[in-house]
């Protein structure tokens, strides 16, 4: 089935899940450090996509962590 405009349900989701993961992509490139690549290839450019990710999820958990840890640690009015 093909929608008024030529585009399939299943490209309307390609794009829309593109759509969702853009923003964690310019996050990575500004603070990940994505844009720069000091590994040498193409296993370099895979190895730096891949620890950029894992860097952005280490601080995405340590925020998490960090967020719990200090609202169990308020204090409490007596």
């Amino acid at each position: 089935m093909v929608s008024k405009r030529g585009i399939t349900p299943a490209t309307k989701k390609a794009i829309k899940r593109r759509s969702s993961i853009e923003p964690h992509i310019g996050h990575m490139k500004s603070d990940g450090k994505l844009s720069v690549n000091y590994l040498k290839g193409i296993l370099g450019d895979k190895l730096n996509v891949i620890l950029c990710a894992i860097a952005h999820n280490l601080r995405l958990i340590t925020r998490k962590l960090f967020l719990t840890h200090s609202q169990s640690h308020k204090l409490k009015p007596i």
